[in-house]
């Protein structure tokens, strides 16, 4: 359930759990109150940097444009890290993980990233446009069935995180995340 004000009126949404009957039709079940609140579904693979474990220097900041007005900052030093815990998928195997940052320094910032407490891999996060100015980076991950755990630690420059999301390798772009952008129909391209 949402309410947001837009343009000096409420505007709400709706949602509940369907399902399909024997003969193929949609089962809508009983519509929920209005103001009851759903778990988010499982098919949802974003995870809020702000929600982790956050160590060192870094903490939780506040700008409008975040994906939910926050982020974590001031990893800024080798203790600097957020954690994310229990990021679950159903088979191991190789995974696209998006990770959604801002970059006001001008110059490129790195992370490591730690997946599952492995090897440390860095991610090259270039400038954004601004501090509170965000833009997104996409790693081949390797995870395990069930839950994994993937850090992103303090390496060299300034970025903040957002947060991080998990798609499939070889996802459509157009099936993707897309922030600032919109998706053409092009009949050659490998999905129209």
């Amino acid at each position: 359930f949402a309410d947001r004000p837009l343009a000096g009126k409420q505007r709400s949404m709706r949602m509940q759990k369907i399902g399909w009957n024997a003969d193929g039709t949609p089962a809508l079940g009983q519509p929920l109150s209005s103001g009851t609140v759903m778990p988010v579904p499982s098919g949802d693979n974003r995870f809020e940097a702000e929600h982790g474990t956050i160590t060192g220097q870094a903490r939780v900041l506040s700008y409008v444009q975040a994906s939910a007005g926050q982020d974590v900052g001031y990893l800024n030093d080798a203790s600097s890290s957020v954690r994310f815990d229990n990021l679950k998928v159903p088979t191991a195997g190789a995974y696209a993980l998006t990770i959604r940052y801002g970059n006001g320094t001008g110059a490129v910032a790195t992370h490591r990233l730690i997946v599952n407490g492995g090897t440390a891999q860095t991610v090259s996060l270039p400038a954004t446009a601004g501090w509170g100015s965000f833009a997104s980076v996409v790693v081949p991950v390797t995870l395990n069935a069930g839950a994994n755990s993937v850090t992103l630690a303090y390496n060299s420059g300034f970025a903040e995180i957002d947060y991080v999301q998990l798609g499939t390798i070889g996802q459509e772009a157009e099936a993707a995340a897309i922030a600032n952008a919109s998706v053409v129909a092009d009949s050659p391209a490998s999905g129209g």
